[in-house]
């Protein structure tokens, strides 16, 4: 059996969201504040409000199809999606309230440690859930 489209769609969207996250995680840490900033928060808004709204509707109405698969459990992964959704918006209000501007660079200093440690909470649980999709993806079509 193949997966329908909008489970490709998603599978492929959020493989190129991790991949893209990662690039994000590199530029901070080389202290590239401005593309981080902007490359993160894209991430966040495209994850949330097209791939993270497609699981969703999956997983409640089964609006795209059978859902959860026979044989698997998305609760873990669900849960794991809300927490992704809750710090993720809690690491770019941090980020969002202690960035210093300075001429064309953007850096977070010192007091901004709270949203490095949200944002690195936020980077384990996305992975986390991505890969939590992966192995439930892996059980139905694989």
């Amino acid at each position: 059996m193949s997966p329908p489209l909008v489970v490709m769609v998603m599978l492929i969207g959020e493989t190129i969201l991790a991949v893209t996250l990662v690039t994000s995680l590199l530029l901070a840490a080389k202290h590239r504040g401005i593309q981080h900033h902007y490359l993160m928060i894209s991430v966040f808004i495209i994850d949330m409000v097209v791939f993270k709204l497609l699981m969703i509707s999956k997983a409640v109405d089964g609006s795209n199809g059978s859902f959860p698969w026979d044989g698997t459990n998305i609760l873990g992964h669900l849960l794991m999606s809300i927490g992704v959704a809750f710090l993720g918006g809690m690491s770019i209000l941090l980020g969002l309230r202690n960035v210093i501007r300075r001429d064309s660079r953007m850096f977070l200093p010192p007091s901004g440690k709270l949203h490095r440690v949200f944002g690195s909470a936020f980077i384990v649980l996305w992975i986390a859930a991505y890969l939590t999709g992966l192995v439930l993806y892996a059980n139905n079509w694989g």
